[in-house]
């Protein structure tokens, strides 16, 4: 898979939904509606990173490096895609496998202090319960890590599977899915294009009767 950010990233998450989707998709995400994660995916407008986001992309090794020597882990970056539901990604912060077996996933954030006391308090912020959750329903495991990191240290708390609110969160995925598809269907073809700039241009050009 390319590197995130690029083009083909961009091209490959723009008739998907990855994790990041999933609260503007379920209508729980304070900065963006459902409507305009839409119209963001027609027009594959690039999000602008804020200063938060960008603190984030740039501690997110640091803690992960953090997290694998406190735990003696092997959490690496992972890109998971969906086998039923092909549509359907999520872009891990950490996935390791370990000698038995066993697949854990692991969930980044460096949050502001409000998020963080609640992950000191061993609870997930309200604001990533859709992202987990999809993490869940694309990997179909039955917990993923949550990981809050103030940069320097951090604290784990485990998320565990709650299939009736996976159930809920998938219907409304697979809902935003179709309305994607439809709203692709009604994009005007180039020659479409290329024949209303024609009309306009003639348009333009004639005179007007009093002239």
């Amino acid at each position: 898979m390319s590197v995130q950010g690029s083009q083909a990233w961009l091209d490959f998450r723009r008739d998907k939904v990855g994790a990041s989707d999933a609260s503007a998709v379920f209508g729980t995400n304070y900065f963006t509606s459902r409507q305009k994660l839409l119209e963001s995916k027609i027009s594959g407008a690039i999000v602008t990173p804020n200063a938060a986001m960008q603190r984030g992309t740039l501690l997110e090794p640091v803690a992960r490096d953090y997290i694998n020597q406190l735990t003696n882990s092997d959490y690496k970056p992972a890109l998971i895609q969906s086998i039923e539901y092909p549509s359907l990604f999520a872009s891990l912060d950490g996935y390791w496998e370990k000698e038995d077996g066993e697949v854990v996933i692991l969930e980044i954030k460096v949050p502001g202090k409000s998020s963080h006391s609640c992950a000191l308090e061993g609870r997930v912020p309200g604001i990533y319960i859709q992202q987990l959750d999809h993490q869940l329903l694309v990997s179909g495991l039955d917990f993923v890590i949550y990981f809050s990191f103030d940069g320097d240290t951090g604290v784990s708390v485990r998320h565990e599977r709650n299939q009736a609110r996976i159930d809920e969160l998938l219907t409304a995925e697979l809902e935003f899915l179709v309305d994607l598809d439809e709203l692709r269907q009604q994009e005007p073809l180039e020659l479409d294009w290329l024949e209303q700039y024609d009309r306009w241009c003639l348009q333009l050009n004639q005179k007007r009767p009093d002239e």
